[in-house]
């Protein structure tokens, strides 16, 4: 919810009052093709005895028009040995690479010996925050840990043998939500099924109803 408010203090006041109170270190609430908007927050009130700092990432889903441009840019490339949607995929990478510095610094700051790393997101934002994940788990940073990424009506953008290796990613799909099952494949195949499908019983069964209207 908190990552589709408009302004940093709606983000900061909201992160103050959820059962587990977050401090705000970045936010991004304009979004470019490409460059989601984002926030990302440390766990307040950690134990000074942990050897991690907890930090969340929190991604926004599709909001403005530049946000439908990321999604409709649908077309493949190839990733990490199988298939990616192109513009989620480099919304993903863009914030790990913008993200990777900050994450080292908060971890050095603290004292700790590494972050521990939350990334949320809902539709487009769950997909950018899974290549996200994927990104900074692959950095092979001992600084960075990806502790968990959790999507909420994350699109399909993945090939199945990457989606299957992705085992600290957790996708949440709301009863008959149309996105977690829609792609390129599904949508041609939608059209095959609907141009192949014979409706002659059907319209026939309503110009019969309808003439016993009209005679009615």
């Amino acid at each position: 919810y908190l990552s589709y408010a408009v302004t940093a203090d709606e983000i900061r006041k909201g992160l103050q009052h959820c059962k587990t109170p977050h401090e705000l270190v970045y936010v991004q609430v304009s979004s470019t093709p490409g460059k989601p908007a984002h926030f990302v927050a440390v766990k307040r009130d950690q134990s000074p005895n942990d050897s991690s700092l907890e930090v969340m990432i929190c991604v926004r889903g599709t909001q403005t028009p530049a946000d439908a441009i990321t999604d409709l840019i649908c077309d493949t490339v190839d990733y990490r040995g199988g298939k990616a949607h192109r513009m989620i995929q480099e919304s993903g990478r863009y914030i790990a690479e913008k993200q990777k510095g900050l994450l080292e610094e908060l971890c050095k700051e603290a004292g700790k010996k590494n972050c521990k790393v939350t990334l949320i997101g809902h539709s487009l934002g769950a997909g950018a925050a899974s290549i996200a994940g994927m990104e900074l788990k692959e950095i092979g940073s001992d600084k960075i840990l990806v502790k968990e990424v959790i999507g909420f009506g994350c699109p399909a953008l993945l090939s199945k043998e990457l989606a299957e290796k992705a085992t600290y990613i957790t996708t949440v799909v709301n009863d008959s939500d149309c996105i977690p099952r829609m792609s390129g494949v599904s949508a041609a195949n939608l059209m095959i099924d609907v141009m192949m499908f014979d409706w002659l019983d059907y319209a026939k069964s309503d110009i019969r109803l309808t003439l016993q209207e009209l005679q009615k």
